[in-house]
């Protein structure tokens, strides 16, 4: 006969944490009548990101998609990974959807323009173990690509704001559309994707880039460029190339040159909900085919850390 340990009682179930039953116990969610959580999820997911559907058949579809990504979400933090997801501005899209966001294209380009970053030119030994250019004002906030393919843009913006910010002291929001709408003829292909390496021989082609309040502000779709009747802020006479692999080099550029633009494979579910913590992912991608997000490194800590868009 069960016998209650002294000072215990029982009450009658449901008891505290009902309310986050999917948390609680997930496999009531596959049970009919569990979804009152997720209905009360997606409605706040739709108000704080002002989503709005064509009509309830795609709104149900949409809820459905959300209802997997939530599943995903509490499943991935209750194990013990060292990184926190959460619901973001993604959650009613589908894998391949998703995917469609991440704009690095992989052209297999063997030479791309830039010289060689020769890391024996510094003194290497002064590079600190930690180095921040957030804390030195060199990192504007962190943008949003939207629904578009544009994260070679905004990569490729990151770093030049910061080294324009180390050379000067100025720090400026240099205007990503303006490589959407203008870098085409160098292959890099808008919301389709580019990449950063184009990106540079534009802004050298044209003999400058101009910043967000000058051209104008982001729309996050191809837009009609106008880039000959702006001023160009920034003029690029050239770029490098820090060995891929050589973390030293990497270190070393970052650190006396300032924010460098880097690739990472973006293909793992588990990055598209990223909250917060040290992100691991042991099946990632390093081979250049498999970069599918490029981003602008800012800080050399015991993690790598990157401001993405």
């Amino acid at each position: 006969v069960f016998e209650l340990p002294a000072n215990y009682t029982c009450r009658s179930f449901p008891g505290p944490g009902v309310e986050h039953i999917g948390h609680h116990n997930p496999i009531r969610e596959f049970i009919s009548g569990a979804d009152s959580h997720v209905d009360s999820e997606f409605a706040k997911f739709t108000d704080k990101h002002d989503k709005r559907y064509d009509n309830s058949t795609h709104e149900r579809g949409r809820k459905d998609v959300f209802r997997q990504n939530l599943r995903f979400i509490s499943s991935k933090n209750r194990e013990n990974i060292g990184y926190r997801l959460s619901v973001n501005h993604l959650a009613d899209l589908t894998d391949f959807e998703r995917r469609s966001l991440r704009g690095k294209r992989y052209s297999g380009v063997e030479y791309n323009g830039g010289l060689e970053f020769d890391k024996t030119k510094y003194s290497l030994n002064a590079v600190p173990q930690q180095w921040d250019w957030r804390l030195s004002g060199a990192v504007t906030p962190v943008k949003d690509q939207a629904v578009c393919g544009s994260c070679w843009s905004f990569g490729t913006t990151g770093t030049i704001e910061g080294v324009y910010f180390v050379k000067s002291g100025h720090l400026v929001k240099l205007s990503e559309q303006q490589l959407i709408d203008c870098s085409w003829n160098e292959g890099d292909n808008g919301c389709d994707g580019g990449e950063d390496f184009r990106a540079y021989e534009y802004i050298q082609k044209v003999d400058g880039l101009s910043t967000e309040d000058d051209y104008g502000h982001y729309l996050g779709q191809d837009g009609k460029c106008h880039d000959k009747t702006v001023k160009k802020t920034i003029h690029l006479k050239g770029f490098y190339n820090v060995t891929s692999g050589d973390t030293q080099a990497l270190e070393t550029a970052l650190y006396y040159e300032g924010p460098v633009t880097v690739a990472i494979d973006a293909s793992h579910k588990s990055l598209s909900f990223y909250s917060s913590g040290v992100y691991y992912e042991p099946t990632c991608g390093n081979k250049p085919e498999n970069l599918d997000h490029q981003l602008s490194k800012t800080a050399n800590q015991s993690h790598q850390n990157s401001r993405s868009s």
